[in-house]
């Protein structure tokens, strides 16, 4: 994926849905992002969460 910050919030989501692979391949592929970059991708990513889960029920795998 060509956008960078999207990409890190789709894995940082994936990871919260349970894949425990989507953390290992973030921390190989964005282990030298920059603190806010870091922070950026967890905000997005709880705010996709919230979109997708209202009620707060999250399905686990």
């Amino acid at each position: 994926m060509k956008n960078r910050p999207l990409a890190m919030t789709y894995l940082r989501l994936a990871y919260l849905a349970g894949d425990h692979k989507a953390g290992v391949v973030f921390a190989i592929r964005y282990g030298d992002a920059h603190p806010q970059e870091l922070a950026a991708a967890d905000l997005q990513a709880a705010h996709f969460r919230r979109q997708m889960a209202p009620g707060g029920s999250w399905p686990r795998p």
